[in-house]
């Protein structure tokens, strides 16, 4: 998974997040989530505090076994936990098992679009929205664990005990922590939209700067790479490929609403010169003999 997408599952959590606003809007102000908590500022927490409540996402793997429930799991069948919302992780390959269940019970493939699921090796995986606080949510995944139905429980690096986000990286080019902070916080927000399952369970903590190619003329340029792929920039008619997907950053008025420009749009715009792309090109090369 992209590290800077977030984890970037908003495609495929896009059901999902209907099903759970309509379920928090049901205890909410129009100021943001209120499920009982004094907290109502969306903002992602940076440094979570042991008590205070928040929503996170834990993913669950039942044991194989040959009687495979094909049930509709609920809040409910979780009361251990304090959980909102269910979901499966994989429900293309669910379809695919509830089908093959029903051809083998009544003996009609007709209906039947495959390919066949290997019951032996088949788990089942669900994604639960709990809401709870740092602590809590530790003894509500050992509680899951403890389960007999469970084989395994996994939740968001981010949040386990002794996480240290990865910053100060560049502070020997100028890139303070703190500034680095705000830039990760913005694009945390752009790249998960409000009330969003990313927005609501994540956290910048998560994300961290491949690169930085220094401050031109107020905009800190800043690089994140991608798996495979080059970005080539036309600047006065000469082609530069880049391994790195690079942005302007301008800081906003407040955290959360900063802006980016990808570097041939800031170049386009006269954000940054000639001059400036060409050395950052150079600082590219130079990373990438070390």
């Amino acid at each position: 998974m992209d590290r800077l997408n977030g984890k970037c599952r908003v495609l495929y959590c896009a059901a999902l997040a209907a099903l759970l606003i309509a379920a928090l809007f049901c205890g909410c102000t129009g100021n943001g989530i209120d499920n009982g908590s004094e907290n109502k500022n969306n903002l992602p927490q940076t440094e979570l505090t042991g008590g205070e409540k928040r929503y996170f996402r834990i993913s669950v793997y039942f044991v194989i076994d040959k009687n495979l429930s094909i049930k509709d799991y609920t809040p409910a069948d979780f009361p251990e936990i304090n959980c909102t919302e269910v979901s499966e992780l994989m429900p293309l390959t669910f379809e695919t098992v509830r089908q093959q269940i029903e051809a083998e019970r009544t003996g009609y493939w007709g209906g039947f679009k495959g390919p066949k699921i290997d019951f032996s090796t088949y788990q089942r995986g669900l994604e639960l929205i709990v809401y709870e606080s740092k602590e809590s949510l530790y003894r509500a995944v050992e509680l899951l664990e403890n389960r007999d139905d469970i084989s395994a429980v996994y939740y968001d690096e981010w949040v386990k005990p002794g996480f240290q986000p990865i910053r100060g990286q560049f502070a020997d080019l100028g890139l303070d922590v703190e500034t680095e902070n705000l830039l990760l916080l913005d694009w945390f927000y752009l790249e998960n939209p409000e009330n969003s399952i990313e927005r609501l369970t994540g956290s910048a903590d998560s994300l961290f700067i491949d690169s930085y190619f220094g401050a031109y003329h107020g905009y800190a340029v800043i690089g994140f790479r991608r798996w495979a792929l080059t970005k080539t920039i036309i600047v006065a008619d000469k082609a530069f490929d880049f391994s790195f997907n690079i942005y302007a950053w301008e800081q906003g008025e407040k955290p959360g609403s900063g802006h980016f420009y990808e570097i041939q749009e800031a170049y386009d715009l006269g954000l940054l010169t000639q001059d400036d792309v060409i050395n950052m090109y150079k600082l590219e090369e130079g990373n990438n003999e070390k």
